[in-house]
């Protein structure tokens, strides 16, 4: 702890030369990233890929020296319970977004406002309803986690929704009081499916 603060201004000077040499804050803001945390891997992850990079390409007699790669770090790291804490808070993100989305395009009254065909979450996904220059934070959450190395500029496809969003149905997951998981229905107009977030209260 004495050699922490004795080296205080050093330590600290050696982190903002870590992140401002950081080459990924010279591309676009939405510029694709390797995690499904696109801030943290923006400002953070890529920040110290490059120093290990630079480092070993340096020191190369350096044994310990390796490079990192955070999207093969969290593959090998990730466990269950990682993976359903980050599902919940997508499931509860696509909840909520995609009820804000339905008060600016009401459906009609026979039809369930909870459930949302893959066109209709692709649109949201696509940010077509919001301001120009903007970014909902959700929109960020979910594409983060469904499509990790799609920019959010880039355009999303129902049928590229409907994949990804087919590989995480009927798992339920904890997410603060609640359970939640992924359902999907069919319109019985259309027939075309409907995708709805479930949840309910964790067992006392």
């Amino acid at each position: 702890m004495a050699w922490t603060k004795a080296k205080r201004n050093e330590i600290l000077a050696a982190f903002y030369m870590i992140l401002l040499g950081n080459p990924m804050l010279d591309s676009t803001i939405d510029a694709a990233t390797k995690t499904r945390f696109p801030m943290w891997y923006r400002l953070v992850g890529s920040a110290i890929e490059h120093t290990a990079k630079c480092y070993k390409k340096a020191y190369p007699q350096d044994a310990k020296a390796v490079e990192i790669e955070f999207d093969q770090l969290f593959a090998r790291q990730k466990t269950s319970d990682e993976e359903g804490t980050s599902l919940g808070e997508m499931l509860d993100e696509l909840d909520k977004t995609m009820r804000n989305w339905r008060t600016q395009h009401p459906r009609s009254e026979q039809q369930d406002s909870g459930s949302y065909m893959a066109k209709e979450i692709a649109t949201c996904l696509n940010q077509d309803y919001w301001p120009l220059g903007s970014a909902s934070s959700g929109v960020a959450t979910i594409r983060g986690f469904l499509f990790q190395k799609v920019p959010l500029k880039n355009k999303l496809s129902p049928h590229a929704v409907s994949r990804a969003l087919g590989a995480y149905v009927d798992r339920w997951r904890a997410f603060g009081r609640e359970e939640l998981a992924l359902r999907i229905g069919t319109d019985l107009h259309s027939k075309v499916s409907l995708y709805h977030v479930e949840r309910r209260p964790l067992p006392s």
